[in-house]
């Protein structure tokens, strides 16, 4: 059981996600890059639907929150995915451990979705 959002392991990997892309979006792309704008976006996104979703009182309304994470989280992977062929591969090391933690998130989003359907059905 959670008492805060904060509390959640999978809020923690997605929030320290976001925080390790942001200087990486800043480091290598230009300022109006579209790819890094969405790229910001959808790693700022993860987090803060599983926050919005987990004060929303409900289990219903949460899983809707979760979905959307989910739905964020494979478009941030595909952005990551992206930007390892817009960057020519020379960051392929950090991109890949990127991919692979939202992976692991991606994961943990689908689980916590199927424990909060159990909920409500009962």
């Amino acid at each position: 059981m959670y008492t805060s959002f904060e509390d959640l392991v999978v809020w923690k990997k997605a929030f320290d996600l976001a925080d390790d892309i942001i200087p990486f979006i800043q480091d290598h792309f230009p300022t109006y890059s579209k790819l890094g704008d969405q790229l910001l976006a959808c790693a700022v996104s993860v987090p803060s639907n599983i926050a919005e979703g987990s004060e929303r009182g409900t289990n219903l309304d949460f899983g809707r929150f979760i979905k959307i994470a989910k739905g964020s989280n494979a478009e941030l992977r595909t952005q990551l995915m992206l930007s390892k062929r817009y960057l020519q591969n020379k960051k392929d090391q950090e991109l890949g451990d990127f991919i692979t933690r939202s992976r692991e998130i991606g994961r943990m989003l689908h689980g916590l979705q199927k424990s909060l359907q159990l909920k409500t059905e009962h």
